[in-house]
């Protein structure tokens, strides 16, 4: 009767953990950091909790677009919502690779290439600062100076070869 049955598999502790912290950083109870060494005793890899809580944040709009597209919150609404965020950070931003072998797991692993589709759908041009920083004394931009130092620089050397061959 038991023989067919599988062993439940677990999410790994990392994932757990840097959800708790995401859940507890968007409800303003401290700074990542605090949350990540007050949860040193649940989880030892501090480095890589905060590395992931961190990029989470970083690319929250990007994530939350995807989550709209795909509307897997509402596909999986038994699953915790900060858990799959993490998964997806883990997914798209991190080590490109979910190796576990849980049912959410598989089911973010399964939404991997519409996540990349979407991503690439969704690619923005960086677009020149507004500012620029100007020499007051000269009256010119930094990029006026690199161009009359390039010129000044070109002019010198034919200057020298011009010498030489003299």
């Amino acid at each position: 009767m038991f023989e067919n049955k599988q062993p439940k598999r677990r999410l790994a502790r990392l994932y757990k953990v840097a959800a708790i912290i995401a859940k507890e950083y968007s409800e303003g109870l401290g700074s990542i950091k605090q949350l990540v060494y007050a949860k040193r005793d649940k989880h030892p890899r501090i480095q890589a909790l905060y590395a992931l809580v961190n990029t989470l944040y970083q690319r929250k709009d990007e994530i939350q677009r995807l989550l709209k597209k795909t509307q897997l919150l509402e596909s999986e609404s038994r699953a915790d919502p900060w858990v799959i965020k993490i998964l997806i950070t883990e997914l798209l931003y991190g080590k490109k690779v979910l190796s576990g072998q849980t049912k959410i797991e598989q089911t973010i692993k399964g939404y991997e290439q519409i996540f990349k589709a979407h991503l690439s759908d969704s690619i923005e041009v960086p677009v020149k600062g507004n500012w620029s920083r100007v020499y007051t004394r000269l009256g010119k931009t930094i990029h006026d100076l690199n161009v009359t130092i390039m010129l000044n620089c070109s002019i010198m050397i034919s200057l020298g070869r011009l010498i030489l061959k003299a």
